[in-house]
C-alpha cells in the first residue's frame, strides 16, 4: 500500500493470511493497523515512511512471518506484535522516536538475522525477553542512547555475527546470551565490539572478563586475589585467599590465545613471564568456586 489519505486498515478484518509480501511504505496518514485483528501469517512484512505511525497493534494477531523490516517511521513508539512467536529476519532502523523493542514478547525465534540500528532514542531491547533462537546473528549498530541490553540476560542459542558497534552510552553487554556466545569453545561466529562505552569495546579486554566473573559472589572473590607486582618484569605472584585450596593460572594474549598454564598445590603461585614481550595480557584463574579473571601489563 502507498496511499497518501490512508489512516487504517478498516475493512479487513476477515484477512488471515498473505501469502507473499506486504508492503506498507510513503503514507502520511497512517497512524495504526487497525483492521487487521485477524491476520496471523504473512511472507514478509516492510513498514517504512509513514511519519504518522505510532504504533502497529492493530496486528496483534500475527503470529508468524518470514521478514520483518521497520524502518523510518518518525513517529513510531511501540510496536505492539504481542503474538509474534517467529520471523525469518527482522530489521529495526531509523525509527526516530522508537524507545525500546516492546510488543514483541511473545518472540520466541528469529530465523536469520536481527538488526537493530540508526534508532537515536533507542535506550533499552525491552521486548526480547521470550528470545530462545537467534540463528543468523546479531547486529546493534549507531543506536546513540542505547544503555540497556538486559533483555538478552537469559540463555539464547546464538549462531552467526554478533556485531555491537557504535553505542556510546552501552557500558555492560556481559549479559547471559552473549557470555555464552563468546566464553571458550567452538565459534558459532565473528564477535565484534567497539566504539561503546568502556566496559563494551572489546572481547578480551571487555566482555570475557565480565562474563567469567559474572556474579556478586564471584566478584568478591575476585578482589579478594592478588596478583603482584602489576605491572611485572619478569615474574608476578598470585595468592588466594587462605583455605581457597590448588588452583590453575592461564595466561592469553589479547586475541585469546592461550600462552601457558601453571598449576599450584596451595593458594600461592609465582609465574614466570619473562619471555614474554611486552604488552597486556589476560589471566583465567581456576579454582573450586569457579573462574575470576585479572589483567596483567608486563613491562
Amino acid at each position: 500500500w502507498e496511499n497518501s489519505i490512508l489512516r487504517d486498515f478498516a475493512g479487513l478484518e476477515a484477512l488471515n493470511t498473505i501469502s507473499a509480501g506486504f508492503d506498507v511504505r510513503a503514507n502520511p496518514l497512517l497512524e495504526s493497523f487497525s483492521g487487521l485483528p485477524s491476520l496471523s501469517y504473512t511472507g514478509s512484512i516492510e513498514v517504512r515512511e509513514s511519519p504518522a505511525l505510532v504504533n502497529m497493534a492493530g496486528m496483534s494477531g500475527l503470529n508468524s512471518s518470514l521478514s520483518l523490516d521497520i524502518y523510518d517511521n518518525s513517529s513510531l513508539i511501540y510496536l505492539g506484535l504481542t503474538s509474534l512467536d517467529s520471523v525469518w529476519s527482522l530489521n529495526i532502523h531509523a525509527n526516530s522516536s522508537l524507545p525500546n523493542l516492546s510488543g514483541l514478547g511473545s518472540l520466541n525465534f528469529i530465523g536469520s538475522g536481527l538488526a537493530v540500528y540508526g534508532n537515536p532514542s533507542l535506550e533499552t531491547l525491552e521486548g526480547l525477553g521470550s528470545l530462545e533462537r537467534l540463528t543468523g546473528g546479531l547486529l546493534l549498530d549507531d543506536n546513540p542512547l542505547l544503555s540497556d541490553i538486559s533483555s538478552l540476560n537469559h540463555s539464547i542459542y546464538l549462531n552467526g555475527d554478533v556485531t555491537i558497534t557504535n553505542n556510546p552510552k552501552l557500558s555492560w553487554c556481559a549479559v547471559q546470551a552473549i557470555c555464552e556466545y563468546v566464553l571458550p569453545g567452538p565459534s558459532p561466529g565473528t564477535p565484534t565490539f567497539f566504539n561503546n562505552m568502556d566496559g563494551c569495546n572489546g572481547m578480551w579486554e571487555d566482555i570475557i572478563p565480565a562474563c567469567l566473573v559474572s556474579s556478586e559472589e564471584e566478584k568478591v572473590t575476585a578482589q579478594m586475589v592478588q596478583v603482584f607486582p602489576n605491572p611485572a618484569n619478569n615474574e608476578f605472584n598470585v595468592i588466594l585467599p587462605e583455605g581457597a585450596g590448588s588452583f590453575a593460572v592461564s595466561i592469553l594474549d589479547m586475541t585469546g590465545s592461550l600462552l601457558g598454564t601453571n598449576l599450584s598445590g596451595s593458594e600461592n603461585l609465582r609465574m614466570d613471564i619473562s619471555h614474554l614481550p611486552s604488552g597486556i595480557y589476560l589471566l583465567e584463574i581456576k579454582m573450586a568456586g569457579g573462574i575470576i579473571a585479572e589483567k596483567i601489563i608486563k613491562h
